[in-house]
């Protein structure tokens, strides 16, 4: 009888490896983004503690200033207020 060899092939690790260092890239490239945008939610979310746009807009780059976002200021901040709500928007 013959024996047959297991195992993975050359070509199978070159496959798996190159999926696993293609995913590594992607998520290496997404990951500060998303860093990054969860920093903004919080900063805006802190910021919708002041009364008037301008105290919000300042809250919002002391925030960013903390939280080194660099994406966005407070002047691309739309603030509106419904009620006795106040509402912050990125443009």
């Amino acid at each position: 009888m013959r024996n047959q060899q297991r195992g993975v092939s050359f070509i199978g690790i070159l496959f798996v490896g190159g999926v696993l260092a293609f995913s590594g890239i992607i998520a290496a490239q997404v990951f500060p983004t998303l860093i990054e945008y969860q920093a903004i939610t919080k900063a805006a979310s802190k910021s919708k503690d002041g009364g008037t746009v301008a105290e919000v807009r300042s809250t919002f780059d002391k925030a960013a200033q903390i939280d080194d976002i660099k994406s966005i200021t407070g002047k691309d901040l739309e603030v509106t207020k419904e009620g006795d709500k106040t509402e912050v928007n990125a443009k």
